[in-house]
Order: structure tokens, then sequence, then C-alpha cells
């Protein structure tokens, strides 16, 4: 594996950090149980699929790598961050050992998969209905659950969206994300939020005592508490699955894309992840990315039909 990018190079990626997610998210409920697991050999006996053929003679993967870390970066012209390292070493199971990233926003994503300018998704997609109605997904690669960044020893005891509701704090939000309807699934009120364009800016505001608490998903939220600008003096949260409008446990799943029509090429590429995580292979992913326990172990209620249902 290439030499892992510097803190200061890491957050030089973070100025151009898109938010992946939209409040669509806070639909997402509960979801049930895992499909039963399957093999692949290293580089496939059957049938291969017309598109994995073609991967496999072009011996590269078009990988769509937004600027969102720590899901997805480009640093030094290398794929970097949790889904594209995961990525790359299954399509190395499959035979395409190479991946030329490709930059772009985070909602460029899904209109790139339907026109063809990339092979895959790798920015952590979120898995909703009206996704799934216009891209292919693999099976989810890992699950989001919510965290908060508080002072270092969380003074005031927060551990969920309800403390900090019944305590009257000051949420932290980035615009147009899923935090602000679960916020005030819990309670807080309207004036009790404040909107930052992005998360240096929230965790400066953390930082200065403008805010009491800083809320995203529990896997950047860890990631960026541990950067060197705030570990000192930050904290997160244990991860938890919080109810939505609907009262029902969130917990949002995210995969990896491929153009519509690709479900041979998805099955081939579940069966490669399957097989690589039983290995054990992605643990050295999800340590160098301080991925939780809890975004791994949650793949258990994962089933993507039912998740595409709307379940």
């Amino acid at each position: 594996m290439s030499e892992d990018p510097a803190p200061h190079e890491i957050e030089d990626l973070l100025i151009r950090q898109m938010t992946r997610r939209s409040v669509l998210r806070a639909g997402i409920g509960a979801v049930g149980l895992a499909a039963a697991p399957s093999l692949l050999a290293a580089c496939g006996g059957g049938e291969e699929t017309g598109a994995l053929k073609d991967l496999r003679k072009a011996g590269v993967v078009r990988m769509g790598t937004p600027s969102n870390m720590p899901s997805s970066g480009i640093q030094g012209g290398r794929a970097i961050g949790i889904f594209p390292e995961m990525g790359a070493l299954i399509y190395k199971e499959l035979g395409v050992p190479k991946v030329r990233p490709v930059d772009m926003e985070f909602g460029a994503q899904i209109p790139s998969l339907q026109a063809g300018r990339i092979d895959a998704g790798a920015g952590g997609l979120y898995v909703l209905p009206e996704r799934c109605r216009a891209v292919t997904f693999s099976d989810p690669l890992l699950g989001y659950l919510e965290g908060m960044a508080v002072p270092r020893g969380n003074p005031e005891g927060i551990r969920t969206y309800e403390d900090v509701a019944k305590k009257g704090l000051t949420f932290g939000v980035l615009s147009a994300t899923a935090e602000i309807p679960l916020g005030k699934a819990a309670g807080i009120p309207d004036d009790k939020f404040q909107k930052y364009p992005d998360l240096p800016a929230m965790m400066d505001a953390l930082k200065a005592g403008r805010i009491d608490a800083a809320s995203f998903d529990s896997i950047t939220i860890g990631y960026f508490v541990d950067l060197p600008a705030n570990r000192d003096r930050l904290e997160a949260t244990p991860p938890y699955a919080p109810k939505n409008e609907q009262g029902k446990r969130t917990i949002s799943f995210a995969s990896m894309g491929f153009p519509k029509g690709q479900e041979d090429l998805a099955k081939e590429f579940n069966k490669a992840a399957k097989r690589l995580r039983d290995q054990g292979a992605f643990d050295p992913i999800f340590k160098k990315w301080k991925v939780p326990r809890e975004s791994v172990t949650s793949l258990s209620r994962a089933n993507l039909a039912k998740i595409c249902a709307g379940g």
C-alpha cells in the first residue's frame, strides 16, 4: 500500500469538502436482516458479465472520488479514504488492478454514472430508494450512526440529541443535512440550532464556545476530533441511532454505486467484498480512518432490497 498522507495533506483536502448528505437521509429507519453469505474465486470462475469483462480488459476502473474525507478524497493523484480503498481491494480481487480517481463534487456521482463517465461512485453514497431507481448499488459497505463533538471531558455529560434538548444546549449543524430534522425530532428548538457551511468552521465554533455540541455522522465526527488541531480540546460522544420524525431508529448505509443495469457486476462485487470482509482485509482501512466498531457491526442489519424499497 502507498504511504499514508500526512495530517496536513489530509486537512488540505477538507477545505474542498462537500457535505454528502441531504435531509432525505432522515427518512431512513431501521432495516432488516442481512442476506446470506456467498463465495467467489479470486478472478472469478463462472460466467462473467459484460461490464466486468470490459473492466478486466481495460485493467482500470474509473472511480468517482469526491473530496469528502474520511469517506473519499484524492491525494497525490491517488484515491484515498474509506470507500476508494475498500473498492480498490475489491476490484483487485475481481481482476481489475488499477483505480483511476475522477475528482468531482459529491452530487455529481449519480449523473456521472448515468452518463458513463465513471464506472463506480466511491464517495460513500447513502442507499436511498430514489437513488436505487437511478443507479445499481452494491450491498452496503458501512453503516452510519450519529455522533457529536463536545469539549474534552464532555462537561455537559451529553450522549444523545435528546440530552441536548433537555439541557437547552446550542446545537451545531451543517446546512441542509440530516441532523436538522433529527435534532428537531429529539425536541431541540429552532433557536438552539447554529448552522455552518462546513465541518472545520463548526469545529472552530465549538472550540471557541459558541456552540455546546457539533453534530454529524459518527465516522466523520471521530475523524475530525482526532485531527491535530482538535484532539487536545475536543472529544467524540459514542455512536448511536437516533429517532427520526416517524419515531424510527435511524442507521444509514453507504454502498458503492454502479451504472443502472449492472446487477451482475454488483453480484460479483458483493461476493468479493464478503470474502475480503471475512478475511479481515478491510480491518486496516477501518483502523487507519478510525471507523467506529458500530459502523461495521451494524451491517448485520442491512438488507439492500429492503432499504431500496423504503424499509
